[in-house]
């Protein structure tokens, strides 16, 4: 099944009353990642190891507010399979994580784009710089797990630009 691929397809008028409730992220079963441009011309894709949150679906048409996201990361486990750069990330030109340790994302609200597909806005945390950022958010679907227990499927995405938290570190590149 590709990642797309939705474990339950919601239609206009489906009961979707089996997806409301209290997800805890489980980070053995979720990933937390990133891509970035770097040198202009090319990507460097990463990823944080260490983060939880909740994940709260209330079921009320009438107020997609009342559902939201709570997520905490640890800026010391960013990984892109590069020590040098990693520290480089974690040092006081990126994250800063002697001073702040920790990003956070909390929920404001939500808006119901079609059945399974959300926007979510709410607040993103860096270096104690709180800057409004809009998820986009894809849920899947619920559906028990090999030992029975209930699971959730989503997807959240967003476009940020790190200058915005004040990250602005950059150096020339050769030839422009």
């Amino acid at each position: 099944m590709s990642g797309d691929s939705a474990i339950i397809d919601g239609h206009a008028g489906d009961d979707l009353s089996s997806l409301a409730g209290e997800w805890e992220v489980d980070p053995t079963h979720s990933a937390l990642e990133f891509v970035a441009r770097y040198a202009v011309f090319t990507l460097v894709r990463g990823r944080f190891t260490s983060f939880s949150g909740t994940v709260v679906i209330v079921i009320d048409p009438p107020h997609p507010a009342a559902a939201h996201i709570d997520v905490d990361i640890d800026a010391s486990s960013v990984d892109t399979a590069m020590a040098v750069r990693d520290d480089h990330l974690r040092s006081e030109e990126f994250f800063d994580v002697e001073r702040h340790p920790k990003i956070s994302f909390r929920s404001e609200g939500a808006m119901v784009l079609a059945a399974g597909r959300y926007t979510v806005s709410g607040d993103l945390t860096i270096r104690r710089i709180t800057q409004p950022v809009r998820l986009d958010v894809d849920v899947f679907g619920r559906a028990p797990d090999v030992l029975g227990n209930p699971r959730l499927g989503l997807k959240a995405t967003a476009k940020v630009q790190r200058a915005v938290w004040g990250i602005t570190w950059n150096a020339p590149v050769p030839g422009g």
